[in-house]
Order: structure tokens, then sequence, then C-alpha cells
């Protein structure tokens, strides 16, 4: 009895300490999330011999050099396709209010409220232009604070730092944790957690490398056309990929557009087309065997409520951790669920009799 109310004791002090300390625990957080989708790859170098510590140097300096190459080739790049999207938005506006007017009219004998896209298109000139000035009166309200700024750098900073020395000790801290759990809830405590590593890596690991692999196979197959919004357009698809078929969705019908209004032809719309089919065949026979394998991850809907449900309680930091928070949570609510269906609150009297009798007839089946 008493063991039970020390549990929860300990439970609702965690609970209180992680909210008491929630404005400095973002960094941590995303410091233990990279350690955990890096661990893999740190324990497939060290089984190759190569110690773990210059197994997470080379890892942590090859992500440098990735972060560098994104600031310095790729970033400029996706603002300028955002600029030449905001100049092309009120031409598709059009077009698709024109199309959708003819079809009404053909087939309703209704005719469209007309629309304007002259507000559209200078409410995005002027936003785009407004841009530079807020950056520039946001660097300048840091600047003019020592503290903001220094606290900024500090946190930018901290989250390789601490990544780093979780991924070096992770075999360490992970025992030094064990520990800690009861001994007579140490196999529940380790089940849950083993399927709660397999969820993230079907979900989290698995498909945020299919995510990775399907934009670069986007923008790359949309570079090669000729398309001016490549990068932009593919790497809308792949981040759309994390529900199952938006990411199709929404990358064949925005890149179709951006092609027809781009060079007014069939055939570009057609090898766009081309591109999403060769994506989807690489993502069932080569991505989504070599990067989830056999199994499941979360349902759609979870994915979509989860992302929703974050935004909304955390913000951009709730969008991060929605999805490992989620994973975990539906792990916990499938035990919880098995739980409750042989208690004696959802059996009735003669099933608990029948499970009774077959406990007896066989002691050895009673394994806690």
């Amino acid at each position: 009895m008493y063991k039970n109310w020390f549990i929860i004791a300990a439970f609702f002090i965690v609970i209180v300490f992680v909210y008491s300390v929630n404005q400095v625990l973002t960094p941590f957080l995303i410091a233990v999330f990279i350690a955990y989708l890096l661990n893999p790859v740190t324990d497939y170098l060290e089984r190759k011999k190569m110690p773990r510590v210059l197994a997470v140097t080379l890892i942590f300096s090859l992500l440098s050099l990735l972060c560098i190459a994104l600031l310095i080739f790729f970033i400029p790049l996706l603002l300028k396709q955002l600029g030449v999207f905001a100049q092309q938005l009120p031409e598709v506006i059009q077009w698709v209010y024109s199309t959708a007017n003819a079809t009404s009219i053909m087939y309703f004998d209704q005719q469209l409220p007309s629309i304007d896209t002259n507000p559209v298109k200078q409410l995005l000139i002027d936003n785009w232009k407004k841009a530079g000035s807020v950056a520039t009166q946001f660097v300048g309200k840091v600047g003019a604070s020592t503290i903001a700024i220094v606290s900024f750098v500090v946190n930018l900073l901290l989250i390789p730092v601490v990544a780093f020395y979780l991924l070096r000790d992770w075999w360490r801290l992970s025992s030094n944790a064990a520990m800690i759990v009861p001994i007579d809830y140490r196999n529940t405590v380790f089940t849950l957690l083993g399927q709660c590593d397999e969820a993230l890596s079907a979900f989290i690991r698995g498909q945020l490398m299919v995510m990775l692999a399907l934009g670069c196979i986007y923008s790359l197959g949309l570079s090669l056309i000729g398309l001016n919004l490549a990068l932009l357009l593919g790497l809308l698809a792949g981040l759309a990929s994390i529900v199952p078929y938006l990411g199709v969705a929404v990358g064949i019908t925005s890149s179709v557009l951006a092609a027809y209004f781009q060079f007014y032809s069939f055939w570009p719309v057609v090898a766009v087309l081309g591109v999403f089919i060769v994506g989807q065949i690489l993502e069932s026979i080569v991505f989504t065997p070599i990067f989830v394998g056999d199994k499941i991850g979360l349902h759609p809907v979870v994915v979509i409520f989860a992302i929703m449900a974050g935004g909304e309680l955390a913000g951009f930091t709730g969008v991060l951790i929605s999805l490992p928070v989620s994973a975990v949570l539906v792990v916990l609510a499938k035990y919880l669920l098995e739980q409750y269906q042989t208690s004696s609150l959802f059996l009735s009297n003669s099933e608990r009799e029948n499970e009774n009798t077959e406990l007896h007839l066989n002691p050895s089946d009673d394994t806690q």
C-alpha cells in the first residue's frame, strides 16, 4: 500500500518539476530527440569497431557540415522560390476562378461572383516587403536586449552540446535510469518501454526518413524538368507525406499548376506526374521497407490530431514533440485497454470464473 502511494507521489513530483522548469526545458527536449534519432547510427558504427566517442564526433561533424550547406545554398534558394510563388499566386487564383466559373455556367447555368486578384497581389507584395523590415526590427529589438540575445545564443549552443553528451553516454544513462524502477514493476515497465521504442522507431525515425527521401526525390525530379519552384514544392510534398497519400496529393496539385503556368504546355505536366509516380514506387518498394519495415506506425488520424493539438497547447514546441508523445501515449493506451479488458469491471462473473479455472489448471501460465 505504501509502495503504491510512494510511486504516485513520485510521479506527481516529477510532473510538478517539469511544469516548473518548462521555460528552460525546450533545448533539452530537442537534444534528447536528436540523440534518440542518432543513437541507431552510433550503435552501428560502434559495432563496426569504431570507438563511440569517435562515432559521435563523426556524426556531429557531418551534421554541422550539412547545416552550413543548408544555410549557404538551400535557404537563399528557398527564399527566392517563395518570392516567385508569391508573384504567381494571383494568376493561379484567377485561373482557378475562371475554370470554376466556366464549370458552374456549363452545368448549373449560374455565374460565380466576380473576384479581383489585385488586392491579393498588392497584399502579397506589401507583406513580402514588410517581412524585411519586420526582420530588421526583430534583430534590433533582440540586439537591444543583452539578456535576450545571450539567452537565445546559449539555448542554441546548448542543444548540440547536450545532444553530444547524451548520445555518447546513452546506454550508461539508460542503465542508470533502469536501476531506479522498482523491481516488482520492471518487467511491465521494460515491456512498455520496448513497445514505445518500437512505435517511435516505426514512425518517428522511419517516417521522417521516408519524408526526407521523398522530399529529395521530388525536388530533384522537378528540378530536372526545369520547374522554378522545384525545391519549394518538393519539400512541401515531402513534409505533407507525414500523412499517407496527403503528400502526393498536395505535391501533384501544386506542381501541376506550377508547371502549367510556367510552360503553358502539356508535356511538362505529364513529366510532373511521372516524377510523383516514380516517387510513390520508390516509397513502396524501397524507402518504406528499409526505413519503416513491417512495423505499424501511427494512424493518419492520430497524426493529424497530434500535430494540431500540440500546436494549440504549446505552439511550435508542441508541434515538435507531438508525434513522439502521441506514439508513447498510444502504447500506454493499448496497455491500459488490455488491463481494463481483463479486469472485473469489464468481465462478467462467468468469464471471471472461467479465467480463474484456467489459471488453476495451468499455474505455469501465471507469470506475474
